[in-house]
């Protein structure tokens, strides 16, 4: 695993900068998907049955670089320099493990209804939490302060829906 930590072993800060680095969109994404108070506060500003579809779509659209689809189709613009720049952020067993995770995300997404990928309101059913499970033992394999990043993910979410008067 490569080590993006500070001097002083310390996880790096987040900022629009180094959020920018593929390693950091994928923890970031999957501290996200893996918080309670988070996916809470999202239902806050957008329909709930609309939550899990927005995931998907961050994750084939946005966060998952090597991805041959996005929600709507297949990436027709799927570019080798953006991959290969993806993948030197981890090492062979982060890739597998992400790769394994897209693979079963993927194949949960081709088991939704035409009527379902339509309307953009995916079940929150058992097995969306299972993807969320998964997601949960991934960002552990990926961040080593994964714990501690989750704790300050889970406090933002809360001091956001406190200032807003939701929490």
């Amino acid at each position: 695993m490569r080590d993006e930590r500070g001097a002083a072993g310390t996880s790096l800060a987040v900022d629009m900068g180094s959020a920018r680095a593929p390693r950091e969109r994928v923890v970031l994404f999957l501290l996200f998907l893996t918080s309670a108070k988070c996916v809470d506060a999202l239902k806050r500003r957008i329909p709930a049955d609309r939550v899990v579809f927005e995931f998907c779509r961050l994750w084939f659209d946005e966060i998952y670089t090597p991805s041959t689809r996005y929600m709507d189709g297949l990436k027709g613009d799927l570019s080798p320099g953006r991959v290969a720049e993806f993948r030197q952020h981890f090492d062979d067993d982060e890739l597998a493990a992400l790769e394994r995770f897209n693979a079963f995300l993927d194949l949960r997404i081709d088991m939704l209804s035409d009527a379902q990928r339509a309307s953009r309101k995916f079940p929150e059913n058992d097995m969306w939490r299972n993807i969320v499970r998964d997601a949960g033992y991934l960002v552990e394999d990926l961040e080593p302060d994964a714990a501690e990043r989750r704790r300050l993910v889970d406090w933002i979410a809360e001091s956001r829906a406190d200032a807003r008067g939701g929490g």
